[in-house]
This record gives structure tokens, sequence and C-alpha cells, in this order.
């Protein structure tokens, strides 16, 4: 085969494939650091006191682009805003320094539809 660099079978396997531009690239991979989610406590759950529903859906909107910098700089803000908001701002820093943005995205998903039941 001329031409050719390298060669995958069908059906392709996404690690084979992607190992395989890496190689071709001279890159090296890292694999993706799983960091565990925060403890979840119900009780710790319960007497979280959550901002007003505006700024969850501004955090919603934050989650959704994905900018860690600026979900910290938020956090800052509504820490700055009220004490009684500290457990939440923990745990979301927790994860925005994991740059854990799926979890971000839920805790924010899950807070605002819970005040829409409400």
């Amino acid at each position: 085969m001329a031409g050719v660099n390298a060669f995958l079978p069908k059906p392709i396997n996404y690690a084979n494939l992607v190992a395989q531009i890496a190689a071709l690239l001279h890159l090296h991979l890292i694999e993706e650091l799983s960091l565990p989610a925060p403890e979840k406590d119900k009780e710790s759950d319960q007497a979280m006191v959550l901002p007003p529903e505006g700024q969850l859906e501004e955090l919603y909107g934050l989650a959704r682009l994905g900018n860690m910098r600026e979900i910290v700089l938020w956090a800052n803000r509504l820490e700055a805003l009220d004490e009684r908001y500290q457990p939440f701002v923990n745990q979301l820093r927790t994860l925005a320094e994991g740059y854990q943005s799926k979890a971000i995205l839920n805790l924010a998903k899950r807070y605002v539809k819970s005040r829409e039941v409400l």
C-alpha cells in the first residue's frame, strides 16, 4: 500500500484509533484523571443553602460553556455575598479544580430543576 502510514481493521476501535493518531503525530497521550466525586451526604445536601434562582441559572450557563475560571470567579462572588453559601461553594470549587465540567453541569441542572418543582 503506497502512501499508507497506518492501517486499522474494521470495526474501528476508538482507543486504537486515538493511539495510532498520537503515534503518527508524535504525541504522548495522558490518560484522563478521574477524581472522585465529592462525598454526598443527605444531611449536608438538605442543609445546603442554595443561591437565588437567577444565580443558579447563571451558573448553569457557565457550566454549559465549561469555563472553569469563570465558575471559580462566580463561586468567589457568591461566597462574598453570604457565608451560608459556603458548603455549596466548596462543592463547586472542588469540581472546578478537578475540571469536572459534566459534574458541575449536572449539579447546576439538578438545583435549577429542583427550584422549578417547588
